[in-house]
């Protein structure tokens, strides 16, 4: 794993010319109660340009901010499991993912 990870990088911005992608994984428990993963593809290889865990007990927050994230990537849709339910799936329709 140590060889995929470019030290000291953290996340990476916007570029216009890539497609992103982003993931979601709202927990039931456990450390995080919500994740949220954005990576896009570059020479045959898939980049994470962003990772980010969130710990609350106010999940519709989070799934705000996880929206204004997406957003700055030019993203509209996100996947996930069904395991946090239609809440999930309606909390980002609300807000226009």
């Amino acid at each position: 794993m140590e060889a995929c990870v470019v030290e000291h990088r953290y996340e990476l911005p916007h570029q216009s010319e890539f497609v992103y992608t982003a993931g979601v994984d709202p927990s039931g428990g456990g450390p995080d109660e919500f994740t949220l993963s954005v990576c896009h593809r570059e020479n045959n290889k898939v980049v994470q340009d962003l990772v980010r865990g969130w710990v609350s007990n106010r999940p519709n927050d989070i799934v705000q901010e996880i929206a204004k994230i997406l957003k700055t990537y030019g993203i509209s849709s996100v996947k996930g499991d069904k395991y946090g339910g239609e809440w999930v799936r309606q909390a980002f329709r609300d807000l226009e993912i």
